[in-house]
């Protein structure tokens, strides 16, 4: 018991030492343009849940159909329950980054009991280390200091979620419950279209492992996922947004611009060294659990993550009909294939001690020195990465570290124009500023109010504050 305590401090600390960084910055953020935007979409009279309600399905019927993160971003809005200027959008992320992290935790446990067995002291190392690479692949901006962006991570969390499900729901005897349970969650998970394909072979993959394939009701989820799917794919809100962006459709381009963003997505994560570093711990635990609870050759995990990759990539290269990324996709990409590099390590090492290429003694041997090796090729790396210009894309980890002083006053800047608007005795507010006041991290998302009244994002703000009009202008000598 005792020493399950220390082991669980150990890794709460750890934990708290990744992310400290990113948690320093987090607490920073500021509402920018769409956080604006939906908040005023409620700014109508009435019952506020109410409001949600119909704002959500006003969003599925014109602009979009992934409806549950669309009703959470209107109901659980910041900017609905505190100042603009206050930590209020600092706070929401940094929990909703703590249910993350601590649902990684559990996920990645669950895939490693699943495919090795009883849970040991090597999975919360893989789990240390799934977290440095994934938060040092690239800067998710979009992701962690934006609200609306925060979404992606809902997205990923369902996903995890699912998962998890899905191998309680083949692990254990089918009830109504579990069966009910498993259906409504891929229902629900199944509405971010980017990961449909993702569950779709999860689910089918553990059902061809757990030699159930007979017990028709096992079906009954799978079903439930594929409605899901289709309610968000076919939601008239996408056809809406397709029409009114008036981009024409090529089959040729999207088949194109979904090669080229794999490709460039694989070449990014596997080329970083905490991948690699993750690669290597994972064979090294599959080797010295060679006792596969699940058989499967890890040629497969290279086919089905590609094809996983495909469905993550195709939504979003039809929609912008261009090999552009946004940031908030990155964490898509990046996610799906570390979660792929981490699966295939174990099976990798599991099948290479099976068929006694590489036995666990000398796994267990020379362990310490492939630790030392990796080290210092990661410390090399950081080394380079220190005086790089690209640092907030080679090295977030350091970048993170080094500009949290200049997050805090951008985000002071950001705060100052909401407090002159907010207490402005004017209708048609006009904001000076000097902007060599601060400099811009590219770490925090800018709120992108210009000066201009007619643009959107200024429109949305005067109409949150309830201004007619506002501006935001450089200060002139």
């Amino acid at each position: 018991m005792i020493k399950q305590i220390k082991k669980n401090i150990s890794t709460l600390v750890i934990t708290l030492i990744i992310i400290l960084p990113l948690l320093n910055t987090i607490i920073f953020s500021v509402p920018s343009a769409d956080d604006f935007s939906m908040a005023s979409d409620l700014s109508i009279n009435g019952n506020y849940f109410i409001k949600v309600i119909k704002a959500t399905i006003d969003f599925y019927n014109t602009w979009g159909g992934q409806w549950p993160l669309i009703f959470i971003e209107y109901l659980l809005n910041p900017l609905m329950y505190a100042k603009a200027y206050s930590y209020a959008i600092g706070i929401f992320l940094i929990v909703s980054f703590g249910g993350f992290i601590w649902l990684l935790k559990r996920y990645v446990d669950k895939i490693c009991v699943y495919i090795l067995g009883d849970e040991k002291n090597e999975y919360v190392f893989i789990f240390l280390v799934f977290c440095l690479s994934l938060f040092n692949q690239r800067l998710y901006s979009e992701i962690f200091y934006w609200f609306i962006g925060n979404s992606y991570l809902w997205a990923v969390m369902l996903l995890m979620l699912d998962q998890i499900v899905i191998i309680n729901f083949f692990s254990r005897e089918s009830t109504k419950l579990s069966i009910i349970t498993t259906s409504l969650v891929g229902f629900i998970a199944c509405s971010v279209y980017e990961f449909d394909i993702f569950l779709g072979l999860f689910f089918l993959i553990i059902l061809v492992i757990s030699d159930e394939k007979k017990i028709y009701k096992r079906y009954v989820p799978f079903v439930s996922m594929i409605i899901g799917g289709c309610v968000s794919v076919f939601a008239p809100g996408n056809f809406a947004r397709k029409e009114s962006l008036d981009r024409e459709i090529s089959l040729f381009k999207v088949i194109y611009y979904t090669e080229k963003n794999i490709i460039e997505g694989l070449m990014e994560v596997l080329a970083n060294p905490f991948t690699i570093i993750l690669l290597i711990v994972t064979f090294c635990v599959g080797v010295m659990n060679s006792k596969l609870k699940r058989k499967y050759n890890p040629l497969w995990v290279v086919v089905f993550g590609v094809i996983s990759l495909v469905g993550v990539v195709f939504p979003v290269t039809f929609g912008y009909m261009s090999d552009y990324t946004p940031n908030r996709v990155h964490f898509f990409i990046d996610f799906t294939i570390l979660t792929y590099v981490l699966v295939g390590g174990l099976y990798l090492g599991a099948y290479v001690s099976e068929i006694e290429l590489l036995s666990k003694e000398i796994v267990k041997r020379n362990i310490l020195s492939v630790v030392i090796v990796t080290l210092v090729f990661c410390v090399t790396n950081i080394k380079f990465y220190i005086n790089d210009n690209d640092l907030d894309v080679k090295m977030p980890y350091i970048y993170l570290i080094k500009s949290a002083e200049m997050v805090r006053e951008e985000s002071e800047f950001y705060k100052n124009i909401f407090k002159a608007i907010e207490t402005s005795a004017e209708e048609n507010v006009v904001v000076s500023v000097n902007s060599n006041d601060y400099e811009r991290s590219w770490i925090l998302q800018n709120p992108d109010i210009r000066d201009d009244e007619t643009y959107w994002v200024n429109e949305s703000v005067a109409k949150f504050f309830g201004k007619n009009s506002i501006r935001v202008v450089e200060q002139t000598e």
